[in-house]
């Protein structure tokens, strides 16, 4: 430790700082009121009715591709945010079909049959 001239060196070590701090501890447990442990009141069972029921059920995600003017095909969900969209361009057909796939099985999501036969002639036209 340093020491001036002015002041005499203080010993600091480590059980001195873990008793000092035991204390600040101690110190606020004691000035801090004692909370009341919060009494748990059982809400009674609300059914709900068979239609509120199929209104909150997430609708199926529709996939959608579309030919961009550079030449890719852009994968992505009809009627989601873009920010939370899952938007790819694959550079074929083949590739955009294989991603259509990937999110038919991944996010249980549905291919409309346009846009299947699109990628299948997409697909046969680049072979």
């Amino acid at each position: 430790m340093r020491k001036s001239a002015n002041t005499p060196a203080v010993e600091s070590t480590p059980k001195a700082a873990t008793k000092r701090r035991q204390s600040k501890k101690a110190a606020k447990a004691a000035e801090a009121p004692q909370a009341e442990p919060a009494k748990e009141v059982a809400e009674p069972a609300v059914e709900e009715a068979p239609e509120q029921a199929e209104e909150q059920q997430p609708t199926a995600k529709v996939i959608q591709v579309k030919l961009t003017a550079s030449g890719r095909w852009y994968v992505f969900y009809r009627g989601i945010k873009p920010s939370e969209n899952v938007g790819c361009g694959c550079k074929t057909a083949a590739s955009a079909m294989k991603y259509c796939r990937l999110l038919k099985q991944r996010d249980k999501a549905y291919i409309p049959d346009e846009v299947y036969q699109m990628l299948k002639s997409g697909s046969a036209q680049q072979a």
